[in-house]
Parts: structure tokens; C-alpha cells; sequence
């Protein structure tokens, strides 16, 4: 029997259908006739694979506290009925049209006219929640235009369908019958990350889409649904105030804040909300009625602004305008910069934070017009030049190259991208390498208005390569006004190699160091070892080597003693050819903190940042110090430069998480990696501390999902097997926690194995074993200091009376 024969037969004589109106999300709709009270109603049928899987009696029962809602700008459930294989409600039928079809049409919605209908939705999710209805799911679908106004359906039947099928509280936007409940353009940051204290704010939030929507005309977000997802989670939306340059400045900043990803960071109510409109609606006296993308048209013909200029304002615009900007802060990330720059401007002279922010830039990748793939290394590698070179001065805060590369390819114009990065201006280029011929181009845009404010163009000899690099950063620098030191020019000036055949494979070597993977690192390494073999001299080269060998030790790619080793000698190497090495005293701080020279460790460091106070490694690095150290304060501190610098990050991201976890606030943690997790499929620190936070609370399958995707990516990170042993042993797989401990006895024959078998007998709860081990020899580094501080799973270890005397015996304090 057809769904049509089927609604028939369960509807009796009650009602008589008219017609199908067509699908509604995830209901198909029908018009029908009510006989008993002659009234016209819409009926949603549910579709069978859903269907199925709901308890319809629980679903009447869940549903019928929202047909108890009486508001003029709702449209309330009446009825629902049928089996648990065809499962339908009922509502009014209402004259008119949805949201969505008149925002498809494209048909421009007046400034007024836009304020009064997210203003009657605000008014009615305040009734809602006032009588403890949230929503889940508004969109322009379920928002009807009725002799102009704005009526709300479906409140209340995301959470009776979520309460029927057995997924309440919230596990996830998908429940186990495939289907969303909530809708990805629209669905706020704690309800698609499955946060169980998911609120009435998720409403406000998806206020706040529907409004950018109706203001902009199009959504913040752009992709497949779970695109969309990720980029609610983590990404910041290009602001209103940008996109739509002629709304009034209250009304922009308002639909940014119901946009904020920290729900305690939007308006706290939606009767708020509509109190502020009214505010905004009582000044608008004066402001053109004109909304959305003709604006961001208009603003790229502003008066006095040159012909020459006025083109390619507009297609920057254009770009700007239907773009989607990825990823910022991250999920409640948004308030943690907000506190960032709120602390800086109140401890700083007004003007001098003006200046530092007139003076941040970001330089793009610069494109490869050579037509052969094999130079892209070579146009990437004059990007990463130029980041270094102009990191190395004082006066400017560069945009770090992970955020920069990752935003490569997005057709994202210079505003979109400095308001992603959080700079004033951006340096965009090309360049072109044929035999011995080198030709680039470069250009220093300012975000704000588009203005270029320096371009050049270089025809040169291949072996010029250095001097245009220096040219180019010293236009720059001259551009912004910023006044270099004797130090800074000295260095602007140096010259790496007199190999141009050396300086090509080192490019080739940061190339393949870009990747992250294992097989990247060590062609990295192949080609760093070749260039020196050629230039013995060639400094950055041997901080490459450092680079990799720092990198393999954290993921255990090959034994850390000797990957410290390694890393050390290279960083010695470097720094005895060119002391002023940012890179290369980075490394060697990581390894002064590996083997326990704190202090030193620290002075590499602070060396480090002042050298190149744009280089986020340094800032990261430093930050891990300070965990090891205890000092939280310090540390929460170096990572919001960090995440500053390169807020695309996943280190710095996940960071933000574990620090969390070393100070005990495991919900806060979980909620931080959670949104990293999405920034990068190769690195662990994510994965394996909500794996370790999951088995820590006894959620052991959703641990394993988390543990088996970190093993994947480096299986012999330190304080996997021991979650793996600790998670196995739970869910029943006890033969293979057990193999995991023999193993690691069988190991532990040197001091580094000690340590490992040491904690994964803690985690296992055998904490005088532990202790035993420990008493004897050990040696710690970096990762297994991170893992004794920060692992969840070693709170019972970290608490115990010996505890403080381990530290002791470490140099560490308590």
C-alpha cells in the first residue's frame, strides 16, 4: 500500500485531502479538509524508515506540550496520530508562502520589513520558552509569511521525535533511524558537537542564521550539510558588518552575537533579542531601506573611489560576498579572543594597539604561474620566506602559514581572509620560474577598502632569487611605516646559501614538511640532508633536521632518545652558523625541556619569540613547557598567542583542550577538542585526549571510536597503548589489554621503557607497581611529561600521597 492509500485509511473520515503540497524537510505535506469543524489543515506525514523507529504513543505524549502554545506568530500543533508504521500531526493551514520561497525568489526583503519579521520570531520563541518549548529547528522552512508577517510551525516536534526515538538527551544531530533532527545551515555549534546542555540559545542561534540570511541574502555558511556542520563548530561567518556595509551598526552587531559560538556569549533570551530590534527599529530614521548583496555592489563605487580600482573592488567584493570563510576561532572560541584583545587594549596605550593592529598582515600563498607543478615547491617556499623574513620584525604580527595555506583555494577575497585571520592587510602575488628567468609580482592590499598600497613586479636572473625576496620585505615594511633596527635590517639581509641548487631542495624539504605525515617528514628529511651535503653551511637546513627529528620524537616515530639526539646536533649546527635562528632555537628549547633543563629550555624559548615574536611553534613549544611546569596561568597565555597567530592551528586548538584537562575541567576539554577535531584528519592530540576523557567516564565505546582513529595516525604515541589496555579491559577484549602489558614488560628494560610501562600500569589502577617502577631510573621527555600532567586517565596516579616527591625527583614543582 502506497503512502498516499496508506494516510487515507488512517485519517477514516475525519479528514479529506486535497492535495500534496510537496516534501517538508523531512515530512511530505499534505492540504486537507478537517469535516467535523470545516476548517482547512496541513498534515506531515513522517516517512516510514522514521516512522519505524518512533514511539508514536510517545510522540503524541511529547508533543502535545507544544499544542498548548498560543501566540500569534506560532502556528500550533493540533493533532497527532497514527501507527508506528505511518506516523503524522496536523496544523492550520496557513495563506501565503514560506520564508524559503521568497528568499529563493530573490526577492529583496525592505530593511523594515526584515527587522519586523525577525522580530515577531523573537517574540515568539520567548513565548515558547517561557513555557519551556525550544524549537531545534528554525529555518526559513518553518517560517511562513501570512499577510506579511511572520508565523513559526513545528515548534516542539524536533524534541518529541528526538524523545520517541530514544536519542534524548542529546546524542548527536543524527538519530539511529539516519535522519537530522535539526538542520545543518542552521544548526547552532552545541547542538551539531551532541552537547548535552544543549538550551533554548541553540534557538537564538539559528535566529541569528535566518536573519544573517534575510539581511545578506545568503547564508553565513556554505557546503554539504556536513561542511556545514564542521563550519558551525568551528568557523567564524564573514561579519555583517562587512557583507552588508549600509545596515544600521547596532542591527549588524546584534545578528553577530546571536551568531556567537559560546551560547553564553549571544543574548541570553530571545525576549532580549526583541527589545534590542526594537531599538534598532525606533533609530531608523534616515537609513536607506536597501539590504543585502547590492549593498557590498554599491560599496565598491563609493565616491572618489578611481575607475582603475573600482573593478576589481567589485569582483573582491563579490567574491567576499558569497564566500565561505573557514574556520576562526573554533566553537566558543570567539569569546576566548575577544578576552584576548580586551586584555591587550586595557593594558596598552589606545594608539599603540592601533598601530599593532594597522601593522598585522598576511602574506598568501603566492600562485605558481610556471605552468609545471614540480615549481609550486618554489612559489610556496618564497610564501614561506617572506612569512619569516617579515616575522623577524618587531613592529608587525604575521599571520602564521597554517592558517594562511589552509585558506588557499576558497576564492576568498582580502577582506574575508584579514577578518578570518585577524589582520588589517594582506600581501597577494605570483610567481613565475623558467630556467634561469625569475619573474613575481606582489601587492600589499589593505583589508578595510581593497585599497592595493604597494605592487611590484620582478624580472630577474634565478640567481636573484634572495634579493627580490629582501625587495620585496622591505617595500613592505616601508609601506606599513614601520621603522626597522639595525638588528632587523641586518637580517633582512642575509643570504642563506650561495646554492641555488641547495636552496631549491631545502624548499622541496619544507615542501614535504608541510604535510604532517610520516612519509612527508622523512622526505623532508632526505632532501634537508641533501642540501647540507651540498652547502655544509646552510643553517636553515640543519634547522629543518631539527624540525623533523623534534616532530618524530613527539609522535614516536623512531626512538626518542635518538630522535632527540639527532634533533639536538642539528639545532647545535644551525645556531653555530646563524645564532639568530628562530627555528632552530624553538627545537632546541623542546629539547633542553625533554631531558630537564627547565631554565635553559625556557631562555631558548623567550630567545626564540623575541627573534621572531611571529612564529608560533616558539609560542607553542613554550606553552607545553609550562604545562609540564604547572604553570597554568603562563601557559593559557602562550597558546591564546599561539592559537593568535594561527588560529586554523590544530595543535594550538587541541591545546586549549588538554590545558583544560591538566586543570580538571573535563567538560570544558571535551568541548575544545571537540571543535579541533574537525581542523586536521593527521593530527592525534584530539582524538587520543577525547578517547582518554570518553574512557574516563565510562563511555568506553564512544572511547574506542576516538582511540582507533588515533592509532591510525601515529600508533606509537606515548599513552595510547595504555588507554588502549585501560578501554579493552572494559568492554570485555581483556586478551588484548593483556597482550598490550606484556609487551610492554617485555619492553621496559631501559629507562624510557620504564616510563611507559610505569603509567600504563597506573592507568590500569596498580598504582604501587607504578611507583616501584618509578623509584628506579627513568627518563622522561617531552610527550610523557604532557601525558603524566594532563591524561585523564592518570587522575587517580596524580592524586596519590607520592605523587608530589615524583615531581620533586623530576625538578618539577607540585
Amino acid at each position: 500500500m502506497d503512502l498516499d492509500a496508506q494516510l487515507r485509511e488512517s485519517l477514516g473520515r475525519d479528514y479529506t485531502i486535497e492535495r500534496e503540497l510537496g516534501p517538508g524537510g523531512m515530512a511530505r505535506v499534505f492540504v486537507a479538509s478537517e469535516v467535523a469543524l470545516g476548517r482547512r489543515v496541513v498534515i506531515k506525514v513522517l516517512p516510514p524508515e522514521m516512522a519505524s523507529v518512533v514511539l508514536s504513543e510517545r510522540f503524541r505524549r511529547e508533543i502535545s506540550l507544544a499544542a498548548q502554545l498560543r501566540h500569534p506568530h506560532i502556528i500550533p500543533v493540533l493533532t497527532a496520530g497514527g501507527t508506528n508504521e505511518l506516523l503524522y500531526y496536523t496544523m492550520p493551514f496557513v495563506e501565503g508562502e514560506t520564508l524559503r520561497a521568497r528568499l529563493d525568489r530573490n526577492d529583496a526583503i525592505p530593511l523594515r520589513g526584515g527587522i519586523r519579521m525577525v522580530r515577531e520570531i523573537a517574540d515568539a520563541l520567548a513565548y515558547a520558552h517561557s513555557h519551556g518549548v525550544v524549537h531545534r529547528d528554525i529555518k526559513p522552512d518553518n517560517i511562513l509569511i501570512e499577510n506579511g508577517h511572520a508565523v513559526v510551525a513545528d515548534f516542539g516536534v524536533a524534541k518529541a521525535l528526538a524523545s520517541a526515538t530514544g536519542t534524548e538527551p542529546a546524542s548527536g544531530p543524527v538519530t539511529a533511524a539516519g535522519v537530522v533532527m535539526g538542520t545543518a545551515a542552521y544548526m547552532s555549534p552545541e547542538q551539531a558537537a551532541a552537547d548535552p546542555a544543549t538550551d533554548h540559545r541553540a534557538d537564538i542561534y539559528a535566529l541569528g542564521v535566518v536573519a544573517y540570511e534575510i539581511f545578506s541574502g545568503a547564508l553565513p555558511f556554505k557546503g554539504s550539510s556536513y561542511q556545514m556542520i564542521v563550519a558551525h563548530m568551528v568557523e567564524q561567518p564573514q561579519p555583517l558588518q562587512v557583507r552588508c556595509p549600509q545596515l544600521p551598526p547596532a542591527l549588524a552587531e546584534l545578528v553577530m552575537q546571536l551568531l556567537a559560538k559560546n551560547p553564553d556569549d549571544r543574548p541570553q533570551s530571545a525576549a532580549d533579542v526583541a527589545a534590542r530590534l526594537d531599538g534598532v527599529f525606533a533609530s531608523l530614521e534616515g537609513v536607506p531601506a536597501t539590504t543585502g548583496s547590492q549593498q557590498i555592489l554599491n560599496s565598491g563605487l563609493a565616491p572618489g573611489v578611481p575607475r582603475s580600482q573600482a573593478m576589481p573592488r567589485l569582483r573582491r567584493a563579490a567574491v567576499a560576498a558569497g564566500a565561505l570563510v573557514v574556520l576562526a576561532l573554533g566553537y566558543a572560541g570567539y569569546k576566548l579572543s575577544h578576552t584576548v584583545k580586551g586584555t591587550s587594549s586595557a593594558s596598552e596605550p589606545a594608539g599603540a594597539a592601533a598601530a599593532l593592529q594597522a601593522n598585522s598582515i598576511a602574506v598568501l600563498p603566492f600562485v605558481n604561474t610556471s605552468g609545471d607543478e614540480e615549481n609550486k615547491h618554489f612559489s610556496d617556499g618564497l610564501t614561506d620566506e617572506l612569512i619569516s623574513a617579515l616575522g623577524q620584525v618587531r613592529g608587525l604580527k604575521v599571520a602564521a602559514r597554517t592558517s594562511v595555506f589552509a585558506l588557499s583555494g576558497k576564492g576568498l577575497g582580502a577582506r574575508a581572509i584579514a577578518d578570518t585571520l585577524g589582520v588589517a592587510k594582506v600581501i597577494d602575488g605570483s610567481a613565475r620560474r623558467a630556467g634561469k628567468r625569475l619573474k613575481v609580482t606582489a601587492e600589499l592590499v589593505n583589508a578595510a577598502d581593497n585599497t592595493v598600497l604597494w605592487s611590484q613586479t620582478f624580472d630577474r636572473e634565478m640567481v636573484d632569487v634572495f634579493a627580490v625576496q629582501e625587495e620585496i620585505a622591505r617595500a613592505i615594511v616601508g609601506a606599513l611605516n614601520v621603522r626597522l633596527t639595525e638588528d632587523e635590517g641586518a637580517r633582512l639581509g642575509n643570504r642563506p646559501t650561495t646554492d641555488l641548487e641547495a636552496y631549491d631542495l631545502y624548499l622541496k624539504g619544507r615542501f614535504s614538511w608541510t604535510k604532517r605525515t610520516r612519509e612527508g617528514m622523512e622526505a623532508a628529511l632526505t632532501y634537508f640532508q641533501s642540501a647540507v651535503e651540498r652547502d655544509p653551511k646552510f643553517a636553515l637546513s640543519y634547522a629543518g633536521i631539527s624540525d623533523v627529528y623534534v616532530a618524530m620524537s613527539n609522535f614516536n616515530y623512531i626512538p626518542t632518545s635518538q630522535a632527540l639526539a639527532s634533533a639536538q646536533i642539528a639545532a647545535d649546527r644551525a645556531l653555530e652558523i646563524d645564532s639568530s635562528l628562530t627555528e632552530a632555537r624553538a627545537s632546541k628549547g623542546y629539547v633542553l625541556a625533554s631531558r630537564g633543563d627547565y631554565q635553559e629550555s625556557e631562555n631558548e624559548f623567550r630567545r626564540a619569540i623575541q627573534l621572531n615574536p611571529s612564529y608560533p611553534s616558539a609560542h607553542h613549544f613554550y606553552t607545553l613547557l609550562l604545562m609540564i611546569e604547572g604553570r597554568l596561568d603562563d601557559a593559557t597565555t602562550q597558546n591564546r598567542l599561539t592559537v593568535s597567530l594561527d588560529p586554523l592551528s590544530v595543535s594550538g586548538n587541541a591545546t586549549r583542550g588538554i590545558i583544560l584537562c591538566e586543570r580538571g575541567s573535563y567538560a570544558d576539554a571535551r568541548r575544545e577538542l571537540g571543535k579541533a577535531l574537525p581542523l586536521g584528519s593527521g593530527n592525534i592530540l584530539a582524538p587520543f585526549y577525547l578517547g582518554t576523557l570518553e574512557a574516563a567516564s565510562g563511555h568506553y565505546a564512544e572511547a574506542l571510536s576516538y582511540l582507533d582513529r588515533a592509532v591510525v595516525i601515529a600508533p606509537g604515541f606515548h599513552g595510547l597503548k595504555a588507554a588502549l589496555a585501560y578501554t579493552y579491559s572494559h568492554v570485555g577484549r581483556r586478551a588484548e589489554s593483556d597482550d598490550i602489558l606484556k609487551k610492554l614488560r617485555d619492553a621496559a628494560s631501559d629507562d624510557r621503557g620504564r616510563v611507559d610501562l610505569a603509567l600504563t600500569e597506573a592507568v590500569m589502577g596498580d598504582m604501587n607497581r607504578a611507583y616501584t617502577i618509578l623509584a628506579k631510573p627513568a627518563k622522561w621527555d617531552m610527550p610523557t611529561l604532557i601525558e603524566l600532567r594532563t591524561d585523564p586517565l592518570l587522575a587517580g596516579f596524580r592524586a596519590d600521597r607520592r605523587y608530589p616527591k615524583l615531581l620533586a625527583t623530576i625538578g618539577l614543582p607540585n
